[in-house]
């Protein structure tokens, strides 16, 4: 569904139904959506006014960036056929200007004042080193100009480094910064970093601001004297203090005026859990925006489910998501919670002291394994006061619940409430 909220009233309605996916951009009173057809992406427009749907002229791909100002949309085919990938840019739901490469090669980085800008990695040179050129597509004038070629690896002098990708670009008047980074192991660890300029317009203007040995991990950003530093946080960004503090989902919301200056917008926002609880409340930076004094936010319930672990990499459900607004003064309202088809846990539980030790039960998500797994850890989970036990579809009472289970283990489901309390149990 596409929903409309209102400041005013605090209510939400629906616009739609929809079957697109990822975000909605606006342009000229339409949204554009995208949607899979034949296992591709396609692009399709909803006018809003009058809630008609249909597709948008001759885009195709996946969108990726939009320039209200010059009323041009970007998107991007990976295409793992013959064809290779493609950047297109649209006026008026016509094609206006592309750029072509190899499969999966071509990737895009931003789009200022009707340019766009574009990396495409190639990975087949004599020395296996990926080169990276960095092109700029003029809309207006429909031609690509390149910027540079560079090749990280070789700049580094550093053989083990070897996975380098391009991360952020940001633009200062005609100057272009483009930072790089390396990221080794399976978990994906910063090893090392390169910050590039170019001129825009300009072919062959890309140079080395920063090697290695003057990056750090970060974001790349101008500082009050014009100079490209490096941050942990964006200006606009979103945190919580106990991320900050000892990387655990839980404290006071933080928003990020400068890039070192947090300010708190609600104390205690999300509650700690205890140790041994999988439950958890995660921000996400895709789905958090501040709108003048006031921020709206999708904030998702999680619980841990390791039957579906893989190695040391924990596999977190989804339970539900909340849709909030919070004011200017901290003011939280809740405009809308959706509950995922699977929002509960099956576990084997026993029930002591007030509190549910379970193991999780089930056939990992996302595997060939069809048969049902036992989760190897133990968590612990206190009981709302309001609590619902179902038995055989019938509503019964906690005491119920309490004779039923005692101190063996039983089989059941569990779902939770935002505060990671079990508000529900039924019997399996």
């Amino acid at each position: 569904e596409i929903c409309v909220y209102d400041p005013a009233t605090k209510k939400a309605e629906k616009l739609m139904d929809d079957n697109g996916y990822g975000e909605m951009y606006y342009l000229d009173g339409f949204f554009y959506l995208n949607k899979k057809e034949n296992g591709t992406d396609s692009v399709y427009k909803v006018n809003i006014d009058t809630k008609e749907a249909g597709p948008a002229g001759e885009m195709k791909g996946k969108i990726v960036g939009i320039d209200e100002k010059n009323d041009l949309i970007v998107t991007c085919i990976e295409d793992d056929g013959n064809d290779g990938s493609c950047i297109n840019v649209y006026k008026d739901d016509s094609l206006v200007a592309d750029k072509k490469g190899e499969t999966y090669s071509l990737e895009y980085l931003g789009i200022y004042d009707g340019k766009v800008y574009c990396s495409n990695a190639d990975y087949g040179t004599e020395d296996e080193m990926t080169v990276f050129e960095i092109s700029e597509i003029d809309s207006g004038k429909k031609e690509e100009i390149k910027l540079g070629s560079v090749t990280p690896r070789k700049i580094a002098g550093d053989d083990y480094l070897i996975n380098w990708e391009v991360g952020e670009l940001i633009k200062d008047k005609d100057t272009v910064y483009i930072s790089m980074a390396d990221y080794e192991g399976s978990g994906s660890y910063w090893n090392g970093g390169l910050c590039l300029k170019a001129k825009e317009g300009e072919e062959n203007s890309l140079e080395v601001m920063y090697d290695c040995s003057q990056m750090d991990e970060g974001h790349i950003y101008l500082d009050a004297e014009g100079k490209v530093a490096i941050a942990e946080h964006k200006r606009g960004s979103y945190n919580l203090s106990g991320l900050e503090k000892e990387y655990m989902n839980y404290g006071d919301l933080l928003y990020y005026e400068t890039e070192d200056r947090a300010k708190t917008i609600v104390s205690d926002f999300i509650k700690k859990q205890p140790e041994r609880s999988g439950f958890s409340r995660a921000l996400s930076e895709d789905a958090i925006t501040k709108i003048g004094d006031t921020t709206f936010m999708m904030l998702p319930n999680y619980v841990r489910d390791d039957v579906s672990d893989i190695g040391w990499r924990e596999y977190n459900k989804v339970l539900k998501v909340g849709y909030y607004e919070i004011a200017g003064d901290g003011e939280i309202t809740l405009i809308d919670e959706v509950d995922t088809s699977d929002n509960f846990i099956e576990c084997d539980a026993s029930f002591a002291n007030d509190k549910l030790t379970v193991q999780c039960v089930g056939v990992p998500a996302g595997g060939e394994e069809t048969n049902e797994v036992l989760g190897e850890q133990e968590f612990e989970y206190s009981i709302a006061d309001d609590v619902v036990y179902i038995e055989d579809g019938n509503a019964k009472t906690k005491d119920d619940f309490v004779n039923y289970v005692g101190s063996k283990k039983k089989r059941i489901k569990i779902y939770f409430n935002n505060d990671g309390k079990v508000n529900k149990i039924e019997k399996v």
